[in-house]
């Protein structure tokens, strides 16, 4: 077991020093247009709805901008 972990480290510290990405890709969606309906005082569940993402995805995307109520 002890070995696979080791193979596996060595693999990922491989591929990030190739610059390749790792981990689940990103959610792709207009982050610009859910800030700007934040800021219009619209919900995280109403974005959501509107953009057909989760609201997770949403409040994650406007936290990192500063604007959650």
């Amino acid at each position: 077991m002890i070995v696979v972990k080791l193979r596996a480290a060595r693999e990922r510290k491989r591929a990030r020093k190739e610059g390749k990405a790792l981990g689940r890709p990103r959610k792709v969606f207009d982050r610009a247009k859910a800030l700007r309906l934040s800021r219009q005082g619209k919900s995280i569940r109403v974005i959501a709805d509107r953009l057909g993402v989760s609201h997770a995805t949403v409040h994650r995307a406007v936290k990192h901008q500063g604007q959650v109520r």
